[in-house]
């Protein structure tokens, strides 16, 4: 158990979609500085998860906590006022605006400058700073996807959501994009990760939650979930022979 705070918990939290139940008594809890991923196969829950963090989607019983505040009700401006920014599946860059003016709208909610924060993507992402004047949508995917992360990243996030980091990627910019996730988890940024890529996704978190149908069915230390006979057989595409 961390001796950090959590910055992120699920309190026994229900969430239906009219009569449809989805999330099912979910706890988790995330501490300050952690990587911590969501796995679960499609209809699982985890884009649900990810609403009901934004305020997207209120739960219908328990409690949403973001830095110990309750955020039920919350709008999402105010939840992304505590702190949590979201690197979006399939990136979502606005495709007619210039590389820095997506990056400018990340911080749009600072009132000081930005341009420590361009120097810390540049960093992170070289070929960014080499792309500022473009159109976001004249970018190749892996490129879109690192102006998303540094998009989220100049709002200077204490939680970091990402959605499917490696959905759309070539298998080696899927292996570039986790390096960055790391880097950036380990320069002190929480993350907090939903993920169908379980192998590479429980290699550099700390702690993995499963969901099955709405459910936490799993979770543990990543590195006991890779060892879990279960797990390797249900999300790691081992089978027993």
């Amino acid at each position: 158990m961390s001796d950090k705070k959590p910055v992120l918990e699920f309190r026994n939290v229900n969430t239906h979609y009219g009569p449809v139940h989805i999330l099912k008594d979910v706890n988790l809890r995330i501490h300050e500085g952690e990587m911590v991923c969501l796995l679960g196969g499609n209809a699982s829950g985890k884009t649900t998860t990810l609403k009901t963090i934004l305020g997207m989607v209120e739960p219908t019983t328990g409690e949403v906590v973001i830095d110990g505040v309750i955020t039920n009700g919350m709008a999402t401006a105010k939840v992304v006022e505590l702190g949590v920014s979201m690197v979006p599946e399939n990136r979502r860059l606005f495709k007619r605006m210039t590389v820095r003016e997506n990056l400018e709208i990340g911080g749009y909610l600072r009132d000081d400058s930005l341009e420590e924060d361009f120097e810390h993507i540049f960093e992170l992402f070289p070929r960014v700073k080499e792309r500022l004047s473009q159109k976001a949508g004249t970018l190749s995917g892996g490129e879109q996807q690192m102006v998303a992360v540094g998009r989220a990243l100049m709002a200077r996030p204490k939680v970091l959501l990402m959605d499917e980091p490696s959905m759309g990627l070539a298998p080696v910019l899927v292996a570039q994009n986790f390096e960055i996730i790391q880097r950036i988890n380990d320069a002190g940024t929480t993350v907090f990760m939903v993920e169908q890529n379980a192998n590479m996704a429980l290699s550099i978190a700390d702690h993995g939650y499963v969901l099955q149908t709405g459910q936490i069915v799993l979770a543990d230390t990543s590195a006991a979930l890779l060892a879990n006979p279960e797990m390797r057989k249900a999300y790691l595409g081992e089978v027993e022979d």
